[in-house]
């Protein structure tokens, strides 16, 4: 019987150990999906910023005088 009841108690640790293993491994996912998403927001964002003040530049020396748009 204590076979039986050890071999229970270690199946029961399986299979909360496997349990708690799905439950990182779905939490690491979002997080990954969250910071990927985070980084290519960041990205967008800083080309959207360099290109407009590659065009302020590029009015300033056409003579329309703009300042770069991040100081407005």
């Amino acid at each position: 019987m204590q076979v039986g009841g050890a071999s229970a108690t270690v199946l029961h640790t399986l299979q909360r150990h496997w349990d708690i293993l799905q439950d990182y491994s779905h939490e690491f996912h979002k997080i990954r999906t969250n910071v990927c998403a985070v980084r290519e927001r960041e990205e967008l964002l800083e080309v959207v910023h360099r290109d407009r003040c590659v065009t302020a530049c590029s009015h300033r020396r056409h003579g329309q005088d703009k300042t770069c748009p991040s100081f407005q």
